[in-house]
């Protein structure tokens, strides 16, 4: 059971939510899991499942202590996937919630999210009210890249069904894109470059740049990142300047190396594209 979408900077007078998702095969009843938060003195304010509920494999449930407001804001929410139970004080900011499964044979933490506002769609004038959604269910919960703002389109927030920027990784190759064109208006649709690699060589640090159609730099995006053997980097459309990036062709540039000699260099196109 992984942490799958979270609202933490509510409208005025709402709740926040916490989206779960069961990532497995197993039906998993949830009484006596709970929630808490890092405090100064320690992990704290732990809030209690205290009645039965069966999560069944790859479905969704949202934990909010006002079902109502979120059922009335969030157009797309779904019906019955709910538990209506107080929450951690989530900071509007940034903040650090657990996912500890407790029973008579003790505790074991499930999930962490670190979540901060910085990691929404950063030409959103305003974050309050936008949830943050999880990209891929098997990307890293504590990977930045694999969270981003739920999409306009659909309200801003997806409770209890599949999130409106869900992009499940898919490797085939040594480097390939989810898809070959981005329009970063944060419609849902293709809203980031989904960036994935594999390495065949352990130990690789790596750089990836972009670039315009007439050769400038317009990204850094990632610079001596220590790689895994293979992984996952967004980008949202925002150029190094913080304007977003004009319609047109772009260049990828991805290199790699190791300690032993090895290196790794690939070029790739992709298109910015938008609406007229």
């Amino acid at each position: 059971v992984i942490i799958n979408e979270v609202l933490f900077d509510p409208q005025t007078g709402g709740s926040d939510y916490v989206e779960l998702y069961n990532n497995s095969d197993k039906w998993i009843d949830l009484k006596g899991w709970k929630f808490a938060k890092y405090l100064s003195t320690g992990i704290g304010q732990d809030r209690v499942i205290d009645k039965h509920y069966l999560l069944q494999p790859k479905d969704y449930v949202v934990i909010t202590a006002d079902t109502n407001f979120v059922l009335n804001t969030y157009p797309y929410a779904a019906q019955g996937n709910f538990i209506q139970m107080s929450l951690p004080g989530l900071n509007a900011d940034s903040s650090t919630l657990y996912l500890i499964r407790s029973n008579n044979e003790g505790e074991v933490l499930m999930d962490k999210l670190s979540y901060d506002k910085k990691w929404h769609f950063r030409l959103l004038e305003n974050t309050k009210g936008k949830a943050l959604e999880r990209l891929s269910f098997d990307g890293k919960t504590q990977d930045k890249n694999n969270w981003y703002t739920a999409s306009e389109s659909e309200g801003w927030g997806t409770p209890g069904r599949k999130n409106s920027q869900y992009s499940p990784a898919v490797f085939n190759g040594d480097l390939n894109f989810a898809s070959e064109v981005i329009s970063p208006d944060n419609d849902g649709f293709e809203d980031v470059l989904q960036i994935n690699y594999v390495m065949d060589k352990p130990g690789m640090v790596g750089t990836i740049r972009i670039y315009d159609d007439v050769g400038r730099e317009i990204k850094l995006l990632i610079n001596q990142d220590f790689l895994g053997m293979q992984g996952t980097y967004i980008w949202d459309g925002i150029r190094a300047d913080g304007l977003k990036a004009k319609m047109g062709i772009y260049v990828l540039v991805m290199e790699a190396y190791n300690d032993q000699g090895d290196t790794y260099k690939v070029k790739k196109s992709f298109t910015v594209a938008g609406k007229l």
